[in-house]
């Protein structure tokens, strides 16, 4: 069994994306020098504006979800 680890830590992904928010650089030159899919920094931008670093972090086990949802 696999386990799903980032290669990057939440430092690292943090940094990204205030290079993106806040130094003002593409979205395309911050994944390009990374070496990483532009589409994987907008999820983690979104993440990060909607939880905060909290929702930069690897799940660690399943999620439970009550009968409701």
């Amino acid at each position: 069994m696999s386990k799903r680890t980032s290669k990057y830590t939440i430092e690292e992904k943090v940094d990204m994306i205030h290079q993106v928010l806040s130094d003002h650089q593409s979205i395309h030159s911050v994944s390009n020098y990374y070496q990483l899919s532009s589409h994987t920094i907008e999820a983690w931008i979104h993440r990060y504006e909607t939880a905060g670093v909290d929702g930069l972090k690897e799940s660690r086990g399943w999620k439970h979800y009550s009968e409701a949802t």
